[in-house]
């Protein structure tokens, strides 16, 4: 519970920590706010706090006194949110998705490198060492979908009016489509306590399943306890349509040296597959839109097209619709993912496309999702799509 005075709340905006002092018990949540846009400039109207939990029996609004709020000195709050200034630059831009930061093609002796023995032994050590987060059951005979975070489902710096506008447009429709035959990962190259906070906003797991996480990590510090490599945590119900079955957060990376590029931290999926056996390069894909991530296993790897400027993207971005038929089809038609080549997935979905409309029209099919904007995907519409090396499916 917040102290009766002199409260210090940190908040990180932007990538910078701003602290709102002296705030006193009786201070409600929208006075935290106006301090805030006293030190960021973000009106409170705009303004939106990940990580902020109100004690048990109470909750969060504007009127909340500043007592009934959880704070512990290791909570993280993040503000989301944008200056008018700001929303009015960047609607007036025709905003062009840019390039992935940091990112790279690899070449042959990138390849090399990431099978020297020494990579290679750092990958089983992690993966015998790291502590898995399973909040669902593995299904038997279920391919593996792993799924970044940051500008692949989520746009997490763009300034916004709302949450909503950062979440990835058909988010729930691709995770709908892609749960009948794909198990679901989340892995972010950040921390838990921001992974629980966005996909808490973006509402993919129940709030009682984030909050026992967040105890199990809490618990999970003190030296005294010898933990399972796998929290048990107890599998979620929910009324969603999908589920998300495993937590990976960056703890779960490795560094690997490459003479042109530095050191880099990458997520090699092998810690995953050295666990849970039943998944492995011949049934799982990864999502992302930095290439080097995957750098481990460039066959199983998709770049996505980045998700940034959230206010000018939202109401064209289409690209998990598209990624949703690709999951569909490669899982309809191919036994061994090895042999695909994701990166011209778009041109794999037109020339097999005559199957999904088969599979769409089967009375034994699983229904449809219901899509964020209904009517804006048709047929014709897909005929334009884009893969992810910026080449048309033509």
């Amino acid at each position: 519970m917040a102290a009766e005075s002199g409260l210090n709340i940190s908040v990180k905006f932007n990538g910078k920590i701003f602290v709102v002092s002296k705030l006193l018990g009786e201070s409600t949540v929208f006075d935290l706010k106006k301090k805030l846009y006293e030190l960021t400039m973000v009106p409170p109207q705009n303004q939106k706090l990940l990580g902020l939990a109100a004690v048990s029996g109470k909750v969060i609004s504007d009127d909340l006194a500043i007592q009934y709020l959880n704070i512990k000195p290791s909570t993280k709050i993040m503000l989301i949110g944008s200056t008018e200034e700001a929303i009015t630059i960047v609607k007036a831009t025709d905003s062009v998705v840019p390039e992935s930061i940091d990112d790279f093609d690899f070449n042959e002796e990138d390849l090399k490198a990431f099978q020297r023995p020494e990579n290679l032994e750092k990958v089983q050590k992690r993966s015998e060492a790291y502590k898995f987060i399973q909040i669902s059951e593995m299904r038997p005979e279920k391919r593996l979908l792993v799924l970044d975070i940051d500008y692949t489902i989520f746009d997490h710096l763009t300034p916004a009016e709302s949450a909503k506008q950062l979440m990835r447009p058909y988010l729930y429709e691709m995770l709908t489509r892609a749960y009948v035959n794909y198990d679901i990962a989340i892995w972010s190259a950040t921390s838990m306590t921001w992974i629980l906070a966005k996909i808490g906003q973006m509402n993919l797991i129940p709030k009682s399943t984030i909050d026992t996480v967040r105890q199990q990590q809490v618990e999970s510090r003190f030296p005294a306890q010898t933990p399972d490599l796998t929290t048990n945590i107890p599998h979620y119900e929910t009324d969603l349509p999908f589920k998300i079955c495993l937590l990976v957060d960056s703890d779960a990376m490795i560094s690997i040296y490459l003479e042109e590029h530095g050191v880099k931290e990458v997520k090699p999926l092998a810690v995953i597959w050295n666990r849970f056996p039943q998944y492995g390069p011949q049934n799982t894909i990864m999502f992302d839109d930095v290439r080097r991530n995957f750098a481990m296993n460039p066959q199983s790897g998709l770049r996505i097209h980045s998700y940034r400027d959230a206010h000018v993207n939202y109401s064209t971005d289409k690209e998990l619709l598209y990624l949703a038929d690709y999951l569909d089809l490669i899982a309809l038609l191919e036994s061994d993912f090895t042999k695909l080549n994701h990166h011209k997935w778009s041109s794999y979905v037109q020339k097999n496309r005559r199957h999904l409309h088969r599979k769409r029209r089967s009375p034994t099919a699983a229904p449809m999702a219901s899509q964020v904007r209904a009517g804006e995907f048709n047929d014709q519409d897909d005929n334009d799509a884009v893969d992810s090396s910026g080449h048309t499916g033509t």
